[in-house]
């Protein structure tokens, strides 16, 4: 199954051989983004209008959440489906689980353009506007900071969550070599000279 987000407000669900089978009035204004959890049992939709609405995989909305308070530009499930993490123009990126706790990370008041949880949902990644990367633990622990230099549009981990993956309004990727297990144990100051001065284009 396949779920795509329209400007005109709605959300279809596809059979990929086949015509759309659900047709859904969801927001109301533009859907920025749209994802399955891994589960394939909830969607996440979010709008211009900077509401998230989470619904079963039948197109039946389940709840609406408000907290945002401005155009929603990312969604992103962790690979056990327990918890989602949303950016924001507003600035914020919310992480949100299943128990109904949220964890709002905030560093600087700037366009978060992108979220992406690596393999295991251990660490989450967000870009801003202004080029910065913000690495974060799950629980909202801020492990690294480093700027690109460039406006970051779009990031992701690869498989193994070793490399990370960010394509900026220039048109071009840039892939960045991480050490996962020692970012979770160590503080590497160092590694902001070294993303700056070694990105691998």
């Amino acid at each position: 199954m396949l779920a795509s987000g329209s400007l005109d407000n709605s959300i279809k669900l596809w059979q990929l051989q086949d015509l759309p089978i659900t047709h859904i009035s969801a927001h109301e204004s533009w859907i920025n983004s749209i994802s399955f959890s891994p589960d394939g049992q909830t969607i996440a939709s979010g709008s211009i209008d900077g509401t998230i609405k989470l619904w079963k995989n039948n197109g039946k909305l389940i709840k609406t959440l408000t907290e945002h308070t401005e155009d929603i530009t990312k969604i992103s499930f962790s690979p056990d489906s327990k918890m989602f993490a949303s950016s924001s123009k507003d600035g914020e990126v919310k992480i949100w689980k299943s128990d109904r706790k949220t964890i709002t990370l905030s560093k600087d008041k700037i366009e978060i353009t992108s979220v992406s949880f690596n393999s295991n949902g251990t660490i989450l990644a967000s870009s801003s506007i202004d080029g910065t990367i913000n690495l974060w633990k799950n629980d909202g622990t801020l492990i690294l900071t480093f700027n690109t230099d460039d406006e970051i549009r779009s990031i992701g981990f690869s498989p193994d969550s070793q490399t990370l993956v960010t394509g900026n309004k220039k048109g071009s990727l840039s892939l960045w070599n991480l050490n996962i297990d020692n970012l979770l144990t160590q503080s590497y100051t160092w590694l902001q000279d070294y993303f700056k001065n070694y990105p691998q284009s």
